[in-house]
């Protein structure tokens, strides 16, 4: 039998529990369409590309994926509220002061 505790509070998760599930992508800008993109030949962009790769080892054409990140959480109901009200934790961090000292 599974125990589940939250991930949170750290507190035991009875019969409610909540899943939280998280997907971050790194966004790359998509360059603007200018009107000298439309003038190129496109077909001897890539005629050219395609006799470039088949002088390149496979290893130097592959780029690297996107950085992605996904998270999943357990949450009891009481920390899911509180998620669910601020999930990126702005309030908790604004409540925060310092003396001026």
């Amino acid at each position: 039998m599974q125990h589940f505790s939250c991930d949170s509070c750290q507190g035991p998760l009875g019969e409610h529990r909540y899943v939280i599930e998280i997907d971050v992508e790194a966004v790359q800008p998509v360059p603007a369409l200018t009107a000298d993109d439309l003038d190129d030949d496109h077909l001897d962009q890539l005629a050219a590309h395609l006799q470039a790769a088949g002088e390149t080892p496979y290893d130097a054409l592959t780029e690297p994926a996107p950085a992605t990140q996904h998270f999943r959480y357990d949450l009891c109901p009481r920390c899911h509220d509180r998620y669910r009200r601020d999930p990126l934790g702005v309030r908790r961090q604004n409540r925060l002061s310092f003396s001026q000292n």
